[in-house]
């Protein structure tokens, strides 16, 4: 059953929700999904830093995520988006994201993330290179 992240669901005053991120596994590749949908800015990053943390673990489970669903990537979730690369580099773990839309992939372009990071046009796409990149890497010891 997929986990549904509620930090008071992160409502503006109009009670629209900013944020959502749901993580699901796929049995396949046994890969981490993190589905995004809705703002990620200024505001959104920690709660998206947060949702990110809570899935490194021992194991060095692949994650992707994916932002298929969302409406605004800013500058601070970009920054999020590199710092878990990063981690999950230094981790020997596979990361990848969805970057489906214009929305989202015109950022990573402008900042030049979408040569640095994993970056697909779908969810397949990612999971094909999360496993390839995950059968290739060496196991590290916790």
């Amino acid at each position: 059953m997929p986990q549904t992240w509620d930090p008071a669901e992160e409502h503006n005053v109009a009670g629209d929700e900013l944020l959502s991120v749901v993580a699901t596994t796929d049995t396949g590749t046994g890969a981490t999904i993190l589905s995004v949908a809705g703002e990620a800015d200024m505001l959104t990053a920690p709660v998206l830093r947060q949702r990110l943390d809570e899935h490194f673990g021992a194991d060095r489970t692949p994650i992707i995520v994916d932002l298929s669903q969302l409406e605004f990537l800013g500058s601070n979730a970009i920054a999020v988006l590199f710092d878990v690369h990063e981690r999950a580099s230094a981790e020997g773990r596979a990361f990848a994201v969805v970057a489906a839309t214009r929305v989202v992939r015109r950022p990573l372009q402008v900042t030049g993330l979408d040569t640095t990071l994993s970056v697909h046009d779908d969810l397949d796409q990612a999971l094909k290179a999360v496993h390839a990149s995950a059968a290739q890497r060496p196991h590290h010891e916790p």
